[in-house]
């Protein structure tokens, strides 16, 4: 089982030119694990991905953290242990947060980012809180999750395999996971980060408004915000066949990875 600093990881190499390139790092969102990224960008053509489980998450081992600084210690030291100098990050929501705080803290590390389901702020209705938080409703968090996260037209379906993996969450790891989001907030001190950067966000999303996306935006030197129509805050599984060639053009233009 590939781990390091309890870390649980999968590198997919994809057929990437050389061994030392680059690698893409996906952090996944809150509740998540690596399995929580569709296979299209695990799997993206030449590039070197790792995908890992973030800590108390999936098979990785400890405790979940209760901060965004604990977790940016978490993969410091993963990267550390590892023996990965560079790296390029692709974080989705929690993960997006997590991604810019680390650029942030170890800028010179970071070789480019991609931001999906990011900003400012998050935004979660106390109706969703009050579900987890009473662990016997946990299915109760599932429905209000459903109707919020994915735009209205995404068929049910599709959801219902998607949120499957929410019902085997601890809900304690929910729990600090989306406090960490509701914490969340822009600090200072963006002008270290000197890479590119892409924000990607639906238009729909009632958990990061697009207000809250173009916020970040305009707080980092180098980025991007491209927003989709007809998707919300789940729109990596919503977009999927968009988003992987938008990720593989930007990071292969960038030379990243390679």
């Amino acid at each position: 089982m590939p781990c390091c600093s309890e870390l649980f990881y999968r590198q997919y190499k994809n057929n990437s030119e050389t061994e030392n390139s680059v690698p893409l790092v996906l952090l996944h969102g809150s509740g998540g694990s690596h399995l929580a990224w569709p296979v299209e960008i695990r799997r993206m053509r030449g590039c070197n991905v790792i995908a890992l489980d973030l800590p108390g998450h999936g098979q990785s081992g400890g405790s979940a953290c209760q901060s965004l600084e604990a977790l940016v210690s978490a993969l410091h030291t993963f990267f550390r242990e590892c023996a990965i100098r560079k790296m390029a990050l692709i974080g989705y929501s929690l993960g997006a947060a997590l991604a810019a705080a680390y650029a942030r803290a170890y800028p010179t590390q970071v070789q480019g980012m991609a931001l999906l389901a990011g900003g400012s702020r998050f935004s979660f209705p106390a109706a969703l809180l009050d579900a987890l938080r009473n662990f016997n409703h946990q299915t109760q968090f599932i429905e209000i999750f459903n109707r919020l996260v994915f735009n209205p037209a995404y068929p049910q379906a599709e959801r219902r395999k998607i949120l499957e993996p929410l019902a085997k969450i601890d809900p304690g790891v929910l729990w600090m996971d989306l406090q960490i989001c509701l914490n969340y907030s822009l600090p200072a001190g963006w002008e270290k980060v000197n890479c590119p950067v892409i924000l990607i966000n639906g238009a729909d999303d009632a958990v990061v408004s697009t207000c809250a996306a173009r916020e970040m935006a305009y707080s980092l030197p180098h980025a991007s915000l491209t927003v989709l129509p007809g998707c919300g805050h789940m729109l990596i599984y919503e977009k999927t066949a968009l988003i992987t060639p938008i990720l593989h053009d930007f990071f292969n233009s960038q030379m990243i990875g390679k």
